[in-house]
């Protein structure tokens, strides 16, 4: 497991250019996050004779051999130094999701998707994200490219015309809860489906994130908004920000999964 974790920890979090306590504190963070993904997530793709994928439909993994010798020993340490380490609520393995950078404020789990919404994953203010420099971001995609990528998905197909994107609903942090899609046909879909499928046709850098406001720009749409990633569970901008503020791992994790604690995992079998 502590192999594992340690490349996931390479693979997901960027450590490059950091003082080395603030990479060790980031890295020991991630790998606790990692480690937790990992048990929650067992058999996520048990019908194809395995556990996890190594890509971001799970958890992003290149093995240590792969790194440069210095990183691997860095990202070895974090994962021996936690090694059992993973955070539970109410005695289970918690879904520990992750991402790049909230913007200046995270999102409850049901922003994004369906199904549950645990109390340790709610919407928060984050200053720190703010602090480390969130940067805001802007993409203009004509309709025309922006209809083949929409028309790639069953939820959001809309057919041979598409008028208008409009934000119907947003949550406290001013992400898309709510889309409606105007063209040939109108579909209302949650914010995260609209992402997802135009960056499924144009790329993972399309759309950074829900945080947006979106209007007509001629014979194209103009995106602008902050923050990338779902913005849902540990800010990965918040983390670097608060660990270079002297922030310990423990508490920037209770932070970002409120309610939750750290136990050896070995204790939950």
């Amino acid at each position: 497991m502590d192999d594992y974790v340690g490349g996931s920890v390479l693979a997901e979090a960027a450590l490059g250019g950091l003082a080395p306590r603030t990479a060790g504190a980031v890295a020991e963070v991630q790998a606790i996050v990692s480690r937790t993904y990992a048990l929650a997530n067992r058999q996520r793709h048990a019908h194809e004779g395995f556990d996890l994928c190594a890509t971001t439909h799970c958890q992003v993994y290149r093995p240590l051999s792969a790194w440069p010798a210095d990183s691997a020993r860095l990202a070895a340490n974090a994962a021996q130094s936690t090694s059992g380490a993973v955070i539970t609520y109410a005695d289970r393995p918690i879904n520990a999701v992750f991402h790049a950078d909230c913007g200046g404020h995270t999102s409850p789990a049901a922003t994004a998707w369906r199904g549950d919404n645990p109390p340790y994953l709610r919407g928060l203010p984050d200053g720190y994200c703010v602090r480390e420099g969130t940067t805001p971001w802007r993409a203009e995609v004509t309709l025309s490219d922006l209809r083949s990528a929409l028309n790639r998905s069953d939820a959001t197909s809309i057919g041979r015309r598409l008028d208008a994107v409009e934000v119907t609903e947003k949550d406290a942090a001013g992400r898309a809860v709510r889309v409606t899609l105007h063209g040939a046909r109108t579909v209302a879909v949650r914010g995260e489906q609209v992402r997802s499928a135009i960056n499924a046709g144009l790329g993972e850098h399309a759309i950074r994130s829900t945080r947006f406001t979106v209007r007509r720009s001629g014979r194209a749409l103009l995106f602008e908004g902050r923050g990338f990633g779902h913005g849902i569970g540990l800010c990965q901008t918040g983390t670097v920000a608060r660990a270079r503020s002297g922030h310990s791992p423990l508490d920037i994790i209770a932070h970002y999964y409120p309610g939750t604690a750290v136990t050896d995992f070995h204790a939950l079998l």
